[in-house]
Parts: structure tokens; sequence; C-alpha cells
């Protein structure tokens, strides 16, 4: 099983299929309040729902599957509701959002998104 990791807004993405190696998967993702992107809950007034979203697009040519999309949530903000089926999971004290893809084609991209409401 092949991992991709990256960071925004504080929180970790993990990306894990089977398949094709982490290369081969483009992986974007934002979150966004009033219009401007947000790096950091820091300064942002409790009760402010920001906007996330999270892509991931098989660059590869074969046929992948069982890519697992897990959104770690930031200390200080709340899942508040996200597209798709999500499951919330706590893992080592850490909150997270997982989607499921069964399988991606070729040149499939998927998109989520998310909101996540700031706490303190």
């Amino acid at each position: 099983m092949k991992k991709l990791r990256g960071v925004i807004l504080g929180f970790s993405l993990l990306f894990s299929c089977l398949g094709v190696s982490a290369s081969e998967l483009e992986v974007r993702n934002g979150c966004y309040f009033d219009g401007q992107e947000v790096k950091s809950v820091s300064g942002i007034e409790p009760g402010t729902t920001l906007d996330c979203w999270v892509s991931v697009k098989n660059r590869s040519y074969l046929f992948i599957r069982d890519v697992r999309v897990k959104v770690t949530i930031p200390d200080g903000t709340r899942y508040v509701s996200g597209t798709g089926v999500p499951t919330l999971e706590k893992r080592d004290g850490k909150r997270e959002i997982v989607w499921t893809v069964p399988r991606m084609a070729p040149d499939e991209e998927r998109v989520f998104f998310y909101k996540l409401r700031v706490l303190r």
C-alpha cells in the first residue's frame, strides 16, 4: 500500500491506495473563508465556517483501487458536513475525516468538499 502525505491549514492529509505509486496521484487541497485562502485558524473568530476541499487524481494508466483519503481535523475546529459519505474516525487522539474510493480509472479525479467550524 502506497501513502502520500501533504499539509494544509495545519492538518495532515493521508492518501493510501493499492496498485499505484504515490507519485502517480495528483493531490490538491485548500480551505477558504470569505473568498480568501486560509492557512491557519489562528486569529479567525470562533463560529466562523471554513469551506474546504481536497482532490485526488489518478495520473497513471492503470485502474487503482481502495483509495482512502484522510484529513486530520485541526484542534480548535469541528467537522460540520461533507460531500460523499465520509466517516469520522479518531486515531491516536486525532480526529479524521475519511473518504473511501473503491476504484479510480486512469485520469479520473475525485473532489471532496467539507466544512469546518472554528471553535476557539
